[in-house]
């Protein structure tokens, strides 16, 4: 059973980031399967002192959900 934390009336999503430290592979998950989330390789920083890199989420299905059809909206 997940369970889901409102924050400021939003829903939030929870993400887990993966980082296998011998194929020096990341992976990134989350608990909306409707957000699409990956990381952009090219931002990738891997370093002694330092790894960092950037995490793109595509909202595009999660969107749809919630948007509202204006034909229920007629009279």
């Amino acid at each position: 059973n997940k369970k889901r934390y409102w924050i400021n009336k939003e829903l939030s999503m929870i993400i887990k980031i993966k980082y296998d430290k011998s194929t020096k592979q990341i992976t990134v998950e989350n608990d909306i399967k409707q957000i699409v989330l990956s990381v952009t390789d090219s931002t990738i920083i891997d370093t002694d002192d330092e790894l960092s890199f950037e995490v793109a989420g595509n909202t595009t299905e999660y969107d749809k959900m919630f948007e509202t059809n204006p034909e229920d909206e007629i009279e």
